[in-house]
Parts: C-alpha cells; sequence; structure tokens
C-alpha cells in the first residue's frame, strides 16, 4: 500500500563515544527486511542496548542507516548523493517521532506556542490550525480552551508527557513512531494513548511503539518486533505467546499474563491459544472438567513446575531456528563489533600527561618539512597506540583545519606582489595573478599552513591523550602530584574535583546537544543531514538544553552535598591511590626517545 512503512537490508551501528565509551556499541539487527503494513500497531521489543531507539531514529530520518533502504511507499527516506544524502522532507511530514523524555523538548512560553512550531512546517487554514489543536487536546480533560495559554513548564512531569504526545497528535502523521510513551505516565494516560493508537488503526494509520511493558499495548499490536544482538524475531502477538522460548532467548522477562497462561495448562486447563485474553481463559477454566479434578491435577503441575522450568531453560538454549537473521555468513562488520579498549585507560594519567609535555614542544621546534613529516607521523602513532579511530578524532579538529585553510589562504592575497621578495625561491616564490588587481603568493600561505597545522597536530593529540583519561583517575592524579602544594595552603582537592568535573561533563554537554539536536529537527521537520540545525532555528535547540544543563547542576549539588562535599572539617576518603608500573615507564621513555629524534630531525635539516 501507498503508506506501508518498508525497510529492506537495514542495518546500523552507534558508537557512544569517546569518553569512558570505547568499549560499548550499540547495534540493530543486520539485514533486516519488513513491511509494516498501514493501520497497523507494532511493539518493538528487546533489552537495553540492542537498538530500539536508533531504529526508531533511523526510521524517523534522525539517524543515516550504515547500510540499508528505507520507504514510506514508494517514496525513499534519503535522497540525494551517498556521500551527502539528506532526509525526503515529504516523508518527513508524513511521519512523526516521540523519544525516551519527550517532555524535554518543550521550549515555548505557551502551550499554544508548541502548538504553533510543531504544525508550522504544515501550513494551514487557521481553520484547520485550531482544528488540529483541539484533536491534540483531547489527551487532556476539561476545555481545551483553560490549558492553551499555560506555561508548559508548570505542568507536572506526567502532564508534560501527554503535551509532548498532544502535539504529535496535532500533526496527524501517517507514521507515528513512540519510544516508552508510558514511561512517567499514570494509567489514566496509559489508557488515553491506547485509546488514540485504537482511533489511529480505525483510521488506516500506523504506528510502532517501541516499549519494555508490552503488556500494557498488547491488545492493539497486531504484530511484535524483537531485537536481539545481530537477530530478530517477528510475527504476531499469538505466534508469540505459542513461542515462549523466545522470551528467554531474547533476555526478556515473561509476562505475568502469558506465564500465568502456561501454568494453566500445565495443570491440565484447555485454555484458547494465542495471547491471553482474561475473559476467554475464564470461560475455559469454567467450562473444563470437574474442579477437585481440575484441583488435583493443578497440584501435580505445581509439583512439576520446578522442573519444568529448569528444562525450558535448557530447551531455549537450543531453540534458534524462529532467530530469523542469517548466521551463516559472517557480517562484514563482525571484526569491528569486538570491544575496543583505549590502552590509555589502563595507564597512569600523570604518564599521559609527561607523555604530552615530552612530544609537544618536540612538534612545535619543526621548521623544516621534513621535521612536519616526522611530527604528522608521531600524530599518527598516538592515534593508534590509544586506539581511537582517526574518524573519531577528527570531528573536533574540523574547525581548527578549516581555520587553519582559511588563514594560510588570506596570508597569500595581496595587492602588491613586489612586497615579498625573497627568500621565497621556487614553488614558494610563485605568485599567481587574481582577477581585479589581487596576486596569491605561494611562499606566505606556506609558511601560515606550516605553523598552524603543527598547532592542529599538538590539539589532536592533547585531544586523544585526554579522551583515554576517566575523570576519577584524572582527580587523583592531580591530587597526588600536586599534594606538596598543600603545605602552602593551595586547594589542591578543590582544584582536581574541578578539573575532573570538566573532564567529565564535556562530553555530557555533546551529547545533551546532539539528543536536543535530533528532537527540534523531528518537530521543525527540517530536511537536513542529521545533527545539523538551521541558524534560525537554534532557539528550539538552545533553551531545552540550558534547562537540562541546569537539572544536570542542580543533580552534581545534591551527590556533592550527599557526600559531604564543603563541609567543615570533611575529609575526603581516598579509595586508592595511582602508582607507577613499569608499562607507565615504558610510555614515559617512548616518548622522551620521540622528543629526542624531533630534536635531533629539527638541528640537522
Amino acid at each position: 500500500m501507498a503508506n506501508d512503512l518498508v525497510i529492506k537490508g537495514l542495518s546500523g551501528r552507534l558508537s557512544e563515544g569517546l569518553q569512558g565509551q570505547l568499549s560499548s556499541q550499540l547495534h540493530i539487527a543486520t539485514g533486516m527486511d519488513l513491511r509494516f503494513k498501514s493501520g497497523t500497531v507494532t511493539l518493538l521489543l528487546g533489552r537495553s542496548g540492542t537498538g530500539k531507539t536508533m531504529l526508531l531514529e533511523q526510521l524517523s530520518g534522525l539517524r543515516e542507516a550504515s547500510v540499508g533502504e528505507i520507504k514510506l511507499g514508494d517514496l525513499p527516506l534519503w535522497m540525494g548523493a551517498s556521500t551527502r544524502q539528506k532526509p525526503n522532507r515529504q516523508v518527513l511530514l508524513r511521519m512523526g517521532s516521540a523519544f525516551q523524555h519527550p517532555e524535554q523538548q518543550l521550549f515555548a512560553d505557551t502551550i499554544r506556542g508548541e502548538f504553533a512550531y510543531t504544525l508550522r512546517p504544515y501550513k494551514l487554514s487557521a481553520d484547520e490550525f485550531q482544528h488540529r489543536i483541539g484533536l491534540g487536546l483531547r489527551l487532556f480533560p476539561g476545555d481545551a480552551s483553560d490549558w492553551l495559554e499555560r506555561d508548559p513548564f508548570s505542568l507536572s512531569g506526567g502532564q508534560q508527557r501527554r503535551l509532548s504526545l498532544a502535539l504529535l497528535e496535532a500533526a496527524a502523521p501517517e507514521w507515528l513512531l513512540l519510544d516508552e510513551p508510558t514511561a512517567g505516565i499514570d494509567q489514566e494516560g496509559t489508557a488515553l494513548v491506547c485509546q488514540q493508537l485504537h482511533k489511529r488503526k480505525e483510521q488506516g494509520l500506523g504506528t510502532l511503539v517501541a516499549t519494555h511493558d508490552p503488556e500494557a499495548f498488547i491488545a492493539l499490536a497486531d504484530h511484535v518486533l524483537i531485537l536481539y544482538a545481530d537477530t530478530f524475531w517477528h510475527g504476531t502477538p499469538g505466534e508469540l505467546a505459542e513461542q515462549p522460548q523466545i522470551w528467554s532467548v531474547a533476555g526478556l522477562a515473561l509476562p505475568a499474563s502469558l506465564e500465568t497462561l502456561i501454568t494453566l495448562r500445565r495443570a491440565g486447563f484447555d485454555v484458547p491459544k494465542g495471547w491471553p485474553d482474561a475473559a476467554a481463559t475464564a470461560a475455559a477454566i469454567v467450562a473444563s472438567t470437574a474442579v477437585a479434578k481440575a484441583a488435583q491435577r493443578g497440584l501435580a503441575a505445581l509439583a512439576q513446575q520446578a522442573r519444568a522450568s529448569e528444562q525450558q531453560a535448557h530447551e531455549s538454549k537450543q531453540t534458534q531456528p524462529f532467530l530469523t537473521a542469517s548466521k551463516s555468513a559472517p557480517h562484514p562488520s563482525r571484526q569491528a563489533d569486538k570491544p575496543l579498549i583505549s590502552r590509555l585507560k589502563q595507564r597512569d594519567p600523570r604518564a599521559i600527561w609527561l607523555m604530552y609535555m615530552l612530544i609537544s614542544p618536540g612538534i612545535l621546534l619543526q621548521s623544516q618539512w621534513m621535521g612536519w613529516i616526522a611530527s604528522f607521523i608521531v600524530m599518527l602513532c598516538v592515534i593508534r597506540y590509544a586506539q581511537i579511530p582517526l574518524k573519531e578524532c577528527l570531528k573536533p579538529a574540523v574547525g581548527l583545519i578549516i581555520f587553519t585553510l582559511l588563514a594560510s589562504i588570506l596570508a597569500g592575497l595581496t595587492t602588491q606582489a613586489a612586497d615579498y621578495p625573497a627568500p621565497y625561491t621556487g614553488l614558494t616564490g610563485a605568485v599567481w595573478e587574481l582577477p581585479w588587481g589581487i596576486f596569491f603568493v605561494v611562499g606566505p600561505a606556506v609558511d601560515t599552513f606550516f605553523l598552524f597545522s603543527l598547532l592542529v597536530m599538538i590539539m589532536l593529540i592533547g585531544f586523544v591523550l585526554l579522551s583515554g583519561i576517566n575523570h576519577l583517575r584524572l582527580k587523583r592524579a592531580i591530587e597526588q602530584g600536586l599534594q606538596p602544594l598543600q603545605q602552602i595552603r593551595v586547594p589542591v582537592d578543590q582544584f582536581a574535583l574541578a578539573a575532573s568535573l570538566i573532564i567529565r561533563f564535556l562530553p555530557m554537554i555533546m551529547e545533551e546537544w546532539q539528543r536536543f539536536a535530533r528532537i527540534a529537527a523531528a518537530r521543525g521537520k527540517y530536511p537536513f543531514r542529521p545533527g545539523q540545525i538551521p541558524i534560525f532555528r537554534l532557539r528550539m535547540v538552545m533553551i531545552p538544553i540550558l534547562v537540562s544543563l541546569l537539572r544536570l547542576g542542580e543533580w552534581l549539588s545534591l551527590i556533592l552535598i550527599v557526600r559531604g562535599m564543603g563541609q567543615a572539617g570533611h575529609k575526603p576518603t581516598i579509595a586508592y591511590r595511582l602508582l607507577f608500573n613499569r608499562k607507565d615507564g615504558l610510555l614515559v621513555a617512548a616518548s622522551a626517545i620521540i622528543l629526542l629524534i624531533l630534536m635531533l630531525i629539527h638541528y640537522m635539516t
């Protein structure tokens, strides 16, 4: 059908970041070929880390899949060249997404302002705009006009979650992608959400729901998709009920209703097949054999239940055919799935600091291209030693690299070529005449590039070394290294705490920025690559992220208060002391040798 959501050969991988996360990767099932039919509800289940949120982000155009294709009907989700693809705005306008903690995406002064921002991309008439608001506010009790002028930040947590779902309802998307929609919502709110999803089914609209509470939605669900490592299972709730082994293989707890149904069957009751229905199960129990006989069977079955559970666990380990992903051929990225742990995490932070202090002067000494090449090789060796992908290292350096190139070009521009006589000879002495009486002199441009590129190398080495230091080990290293200064009343403990917190929270700020950028893109329907936000829409990201940072600061303050920081006479407990070992010494010695080599290259060229 024209509104079916289709995925072909989908695969993806997400690194959680450099700071303390190199050994952890999230991934979704490989080679996924599925068609989600319009007018249906599909539950997305799986343990934390199996990629449920990542899959929803890929389906909504907020994260590009490394392999595979996504279509809404005949329309592809991604358009353009393979290296610079952008989401198809026609598809974005027909999709609605609400991810974990959706209430944190609110930013307007009033609820009316939130609706205005959400509905802006659809260019609705005034009457249709009011009608859509009315549709959304059906999730709130009472008169809609009583809610429109209220401040979203004055609402309770549950009301804010209702508002985020109401905004989605007002947009009337053909496909709704929900991530844990009932988290933090009371029973009344959950019932309202289920009512709205039922109405969507009647209207022929589709919904995907990622949840850890399948029983809240199972009565509405037409299909269930379970993610498990590089495999997945897809089928109806009835088929899932007849294959209880799937739950244990996927690492999920068996729902209470299904566990009750299995127990009744073992006790001899002829209960209906498929997903448990309370009324049908009760009728089957009444229609069963005599109560005494049923009780007798039940006692016998309950006595064997422990042995049966052990047998089921044993059988489930050998039950793999129902997992639809192929295991025969190794996936090309399977080697990359192995844990990647930086060697720097095992080193003493003082050794890493000495390494940086020894290598940096050697790079700054260089004045010839031979030394530049040697410095570049040293930088690559440090990145290789740290086991951090070069692509990840270049991300924070992109701005400096662009600045270096622009500064080099500007340094070579002049209106008087005669201003640059010798010592520029050969290629560096070349002068190119440009339009409008402007000349480009190669020599100054090369010199500028040389100097700035050395600084970029030092910055990259510092970033790599810093990313491999755990903030707690850094704090301990600063405390031990500066401990003699305490004799002259230098606040070493406070300085160490501040430094470690900066190291800890800078990556968190970047993660928050990426999260709110995705939320703003989901609401604004921008046809930009993931993570990019138009300048004129920065307000929609900055306000929520500032509120989030204030919450993080409050959370940190409470932790410090609980741990007794700042109290008079408080002496911090030292859990461990850092000790230089043989490998730390070898690291410092190797850095000293690199410094000597760079100095020799400098004085010999």
